[in-house]
């Protein structure tokens, strides 16, 4: 559907608050271009098959989308499920990186038929959604610039591990870009969508592609689930006797699988097809059928109530006759009974339900809200960080530090839990102030707006699947997965052009007057409370001090030494940051320059506030020393040495950049150190770790 944006209601804003409009809208699509790229070239698994395919996936959407953008659209949406199987299986590419690939088409097709200069979205939803664009736009530079402790050479420092989850600071940004890359990118989808593509009347291309794609990845999934549950699987996920279709997630498959079958069937209603019903039970039992494969509790939740919503609507509405609500009724319980009865390789979510005895008492429902740590976690960061969270994009690596310092146990990668838990923990009060009121217009849309008299099925079957969804949410994140965000978005577009006009959760024309200037305030206040953060509480070397955990930059990856110790090889500068065992370290360093005796080599060695070491070396000579450290904070270390050398010049097959060898001792006391060259004693500095 083309439209002029200034024929939406309420969009008449005055014109002294049009430019922060303008402003949030450049910084989001400048923003989208510059992370995509920037996310690419950084992300350590994404090699050049991947920049190309991304690249190529780009162009091609958007030359298409320039002139056959609805084909385009349905073209790259009916794909998207399929992408991460054919990515993994072609080019062992699997994470977010693949979903860039499709994500960066949707950029593609999207950008040229959208406005620069303001959001073509309902007053209220412009606001709170363009404020919220604003926000993540100039936020995520400075967490980027902090996880690389704002020196750009980390950026390819893959031994710079960041926290206790094992990331280094390359992936860990690479998840910070994918994170901003996908919120973004979902508000040009949804502004396409109400601008450019949904009508009341009838399902456009991309719906249809959406309920198709998904649908063959369910016989994909009954596949696994009845044949062989290895089938365009993951060991891990086959392990657990779960299917995952084509999307290597059986979680995300499970909630587009709950989500797909009935969307199918009211795409189809419109269609007045003689095989109509025949196809839509069949599309409602395959992908019902799919849902089961999974063993996703969550989806089977979001399948019942979005099924149930469906056939209340399929009653009330007549778009199908009886004996059309029959023929579906009928075809979709075949399909699911002879599935189940050949199914033998998959476990059910009824299966796995019964394995969960948290709703039984009080203290069980307390533990289905801590959600194993999870949830408690959230919270405390909430207290930590009341106003501006950690950071969105954060908080599943952060996780585990919490989890280290109070369990001292390990702690997988994973959300909250729950969705509006999980953007308070990241974003805080303040940069979570209008993603929050937006949801708040969505729900008040939900469950007061007029139910449209013309289109009664598709109204009352949509509010069902995002009821659902919203369900679902309280007890974990569908939608962190892109394209289960993107059928999010897609089902809030639709009730919105399937809402009354007047909705005041849509239209308030005094919004931009009286929003605007707040708006830009809080996204300039959270990015702002970050950059101070990220020199402070928050900056990679106090976390790693408060998580007792050690944090060396410019370094190799540890190696073994024969003695079973351990040694690192620095590059020509490295600072590293050792969480202090005893009160008596040993340091050993060496370098292995082969032409060193013809070359000598300068070591210099130092803490934040004493140099300790500078030593011409001329072989492979250890220089030990005993250092007596203070009675509180880390042993940091900054090293350097004059050149580095590189094996491979010697014939090896070794390309790295060496400086010096480093190993790190701690003893009980002075007595116990041996071969030891000398001792100093190292003076306090309280700047030590923020130096870092």
């Amino acid at each position: 559907m083309e439209s002029d944006p200034t024929s939406l209601p309420g969009r008449a804003a005055p014109q002294r608050w049009a430019v922060l409009e303008r402003v949030s809208k450049v910084a989001t699509i400048l923003s989208i271009l510059l992370v995509g790229c920037v996310q690419l070239a950084v992300a350590p698994e994404a090699g050049w098959p991947v920049r190309l395919l991304a690249g190529g996936a780009f162009l091609v959407a958007w030359m298409c989308g320039a002139r056959w953008n609805q084909g385009t659209s349905a073209a790259v949406l009916f794909v998207a499920p399929m992408v991460p199987v054919l990515l993994a299986t072609l080019a062992a590419i699997r994470g977010p990186t693949s979903e860039t690939v499709w994500l960066v088409a949707v950029v593609g097709f999207t950008l040229p038929r959208i406005s620069w200069s303001r959001w073509e979205l309902p007053s209220v939803w412009g606001l709170l959604l363009g404020g919220w664009a604003l926000t993540v736009s100039l936020a995520w530079p400075v967490l980027v610039a902090r996880e690389l402790g704002f020196d750009v050479r980390v950026v390819t420092d893959v031994a710079a591990i960041n926290s206790w989850s094992g990331l280094s600071a390359p992936h860990v940004i690479a998840w910070i870009l994918h994170t901003t890359l996908v919120h973004l990118t979902g508000l040009l989808w949804l502004e396409w969508l109400l601008t450019r593509s949904l009508t009341p009347s009838r399902t456009p291309p991309v719906g249809h592609a959406l309920w198709i794609g998904v649908t063959v990845a369910s016989v994909v999934a009954i596949v696994q689930g009845v044949i062989d549950i290895e089938f365009m699987s993951t060991p891990a996920w086959a392990s657990l006797r779960r299917a995952t279709a084509t999307m290597l997630d059986a979680n995300a498959y499970g909630a587009l699988a709950a989500l797909a079958g009935p969307v199918a069937v009211i795409s189809l209603a419109p269609l007045r097809l003689t095989a109509g019903p025949l196809l839509a039970g069949l599309a409602l039992g395959i992908n019902w059928l799919g849902l089961w494969m999974s063993g996703s509790r969550t989806a089977l939740v979001c399948g019942i109530v979005g099924t149930l919503a469906l056939a209340a609507s399929m009653l009330r509405s007549g778009s199908w006759s009886r004996s059309g609500f029959r023929w579906v009724a009928w075809v979709t319980a075949a399909v699911v009974v002879t599935g189940l009865l050949w199914s033998s390789a998959a476990i059910g979510p009824l299966q796995r339900l019964r394995a969960v005895n948290e709703i039984r008492t009080v203290e069980g429902v307390q533990r289905l809200w801590a959600r194993g740590g999870y949830g408690t976690i959230a919270l405390q960061m909430i207290r930590e960080h009341p106003l501006t969270g950690v950071g969105f994009g954060t908080y599943h690596w952060l996780a585990p530090d919490y989890w280290r310092v109070q369990t001292d146990q390990a702690l997988p990668f994973d959300n909250a839990q729950n969705w509006w838990r999980h953007e308070i923990a990241e974003f805080g009060v303040v940069g979570a102030l209008p993603l929050m009121a937006w949801s708040c217009c969505l729900c008040w849309l939900i469950v007061s707006g007029r139910p449209n008299k013309t289109h009664v099925q598709a109204d009352i079957s949509v509010r069902g699947l995002l009821i659902g969804l919203g369900l679902i949410s309280l007890v974990g994140m569908p939608t962190q997965n892109p394209l289960v965000m993107m059928w999010f978005l897609y089902l809030a577009a639709w009730l919105a052009s399937l809402g009354q006009p007047s909705h005041r959760s849509l239209h308030w024309p005094s919004a931009a007057r009286l929003g605007w200037p707040v708006a830009a305030t809080l996204a300039v206040f959270y990015a702002g409370g970050h950059l101070v953060l990220a020199r402070s509480s928050l900056s990679v070397a106090e976390r790693a001090v408060r998580a007792h955990r050690d944090y060396a930059v410019g370094t190799y990856a540890p190696e073994s030494t024969p003695g079973g110790g351990e040694f690192r090889w620095t590059r020509a500068d490295a600072r590293i940051s050792l969480r202090t065992r005893s009160r008596v370290a040993v340091l050993r360093s060496w370098v292995a320059h082969p032409d060193a005796a013809v070359r000598p080599v300068t070591l210099r060695i130092a803490t934040p506030c004493q140099e300790i070491l500078v030593e011409e070396l001329h072989n492979e000579r250890l220089v030990s020393l005993a250092l007596e450290l203070p009675d509180d904070g880390p042993l940091v270390l900054l090293t350097h040495v004059s050149r580095t050398w590189r094996p491979s010049d010697y014939g090896e097959i070794d390309t790295r950049e060496l400086g010096a060898g480093l190993t790190v001792d701690f003893v009980d006391s002075l007595a116990t150190a041996s071969d030891i060259d000398r001792r100093v004693q190292i003076m306090p500095c309280t700047a030590s770790a923020g130096r870092l």
